[in-house]
């Protein structure tokens, strides 16, 4: 290397560079460069070097303005974010406690190496480590899932645990944000019975996690609900699922082959079923506010049956 100014580095070099660097700190131009980039060596500096320093001296400044060097006071390096993006979006799910059976570190090295493998490299970094309480991912969707819930869904098949997914955000600044929207819809969804759990809980729909979490504690809830569907609730055990599942499912779904598919049932049987609750309780199912009573009640019904009450 070889000084800008073609002079020959010598003793004094170092003094001259201390000194510029003290006069530069107390008197900097505004609106001027703040640093400067030195070659050292025995003879001048040609002019193609000249021309490749101030082609190339803006690149390294924004890289050393955005990666502090190693132990440098007062400064942190920055997280990484998935190159891909922006934008991004935060997904937590538990990595230790609960039902996986295996929690051992090696086990969770081996399945945080497997949730990287279940999106492009570029798209995703993992936060922490084995040792984690949480598995915390930061991911850059693509336009095909813009907002992430592919991914999320996968990462949760793989888990067999909910995954809570944030909102998505467009700067580095709005990670720490996400990541707390992310933690606080995991924590509601998890307040639902182990069989009501959604596999990806979608920050946006927050408030409706913590609603539906916490219905069974209203007071009375559970009395008030047997009541409503005191209808369905007497015979063989395996009757009173089937009622309770059936009309679940046209409350929560659209009438017809939906319903049939997701019982498993034909749709002549759904309807079959339909007519007969229908029958032995004398409702109508299409008045509104009474089938808004009755999913509620339903979830509750079903919840105390999982839990054994």
């Amino acid at each position: 290397g070889r000084p800008l100014d073609g002079r020959p580095a010598g003793a004094d070099a170092g003094r001259a560079r201390r000194g510029a660097r003290r006069r530069a700190a107390h008197a900097r131009p505004a609106g001027r460069p703040s640093g400067a980039i030195v070659l050292l060596g025995e003879e001048p500096i040609r002019e193609r070097e000249r021309v490749a320093l101030e082609r190339i001296g803006t690149v390294v400044a924004l890289a050393l303005g955005a990666a502090p060097l190693p132990g440098e006071p007062g400064t942190r390096a920055r997280e990484a974010l998935p190159p891909a993006g922006p934008p991004w979006v935060v997904l937590l799910a538990r990595q230790r406690g609960g039902e996986l059976p295996e929690e051992g570190p090696e086990a969770l090295d081996r399945l945080r190496r497997e949730v990287r493998l279940l999106a492009e490299p570029d798209r995703i970094v993992l936060r922490g480590d084995a040792a984690s309480l949480e598995l915390r991912a930061v991911v850059a969707p693509g336009s095909d899932d813009p907002g992430g819930a592919a991914i999320a869904e996968r990462i949760g098949a793989l888990l067999d645990r909910p995954v809570a997914i944030s909102r998505p955000f467009a700067d580095a600044s709005g990670r720490p944000a996400a990541e707390a929207d992310a933690r606080a819809t995991l924590e509601a969804v998890e307040r639902y019975p182990p069989t009501e759990r959604p596999r990806v809980a979608r920050s946006d729909r927050l408030p409706v996690y913590r609603l539906l979490g916490r219905m069974h504690e209203a007071p009375d809830a559970a009395r008030q609900a047997r009541a409503l569907l005191a209808p369905l609730l007497s015979g063989r055990p395996a009757a009173i699922h089937d009622r309770l599942a059936t009309l679940r499912a046209v409350l929560e779904g659209e009438a017809g082959t939906g319903v049939a598919a997701s019982l498993g049932i034909h749709r002549n049987t759904v309807a079959y079923r339909i007519r007969r609750i229908e029958a032995v309780s004398g409702w109508d199912l299409r008045d509104p506010e009474l089938r808004l009573a009755l999913a509620v009640a339903v979830r509750i019904v079903q919840n105390e049956q999982v839990s054994g009450g």
